[in-house]
């Protein structure tokens, strides 16, 4: 039997690795501008005079896309008998509890997204956890297991 205070702990570690792995710096040039995220629209203004040659650039930070940029993704939990977990949003930890097949709105996703869910029963029936975006399942995860636990992350 997979204790529930021990799979969070386990996924809130994971998810502080993942965090502290996807930490990268860039350098760009003083006169350009980095790429804009995938996700977002890209803004023309008009020319504007030359500058004067500045001094070499310090790094910057890469821009990541702010929740307002990304589409909202909902949690969708399918399961015959009852069932607990949490789904993580960032550093946003919700507990949930239920029964039957259950559908949670993220309106504004802050990478990692992750969600992990553990049967409460000894049922061989299957558990399902998807992760939507627009409609479209990215992430899908199962388990026959009696007392099965099953862990789903989506990253930027």
């Amino acid at each position: 039997m997979i204790d529930i205070k021990k799979t969070t702990i386990i996924v809130l570690l994971c998810l502080a690795l993942v965090l502290v792995a996807g930490c990268t710096t860039t350098t760009t040039p003083a006169n350009t501008q980095p790429n804009p995220p995938a996700n977002t629209q890209t803004q023309v203004t008009a020319p504007t005079a030359p500058t004067a040659p500045t001094s070499p650039t310090s790094p910057t930070k890469t821009a990541t896309p702010t929740a307002a940029s990304v589409a909202p993704m909902q949690v969708v939990i399918e399961y015959s008998g009852t069932w607990q977990g949490t789904i993580t949003n960032g550093g946003d930890i919700k507990s949930v509890d239920g029964a039957g097949t259950a559908t949670f709105d993220i309106p504004s996703p802050v990478f990692p997204v992750s969600v992990t869910i553990q049967k409460k029963d000894e049922s061989g029936q299957m558990l399902t956890v998807k992760i939507l975006q627009n409609g479209v399942i990215i992430k899908t995860e199962s388990t026959l297991a009696a007392h099965g636990s099953v862990m789903a992350t989506v990253s930027a």
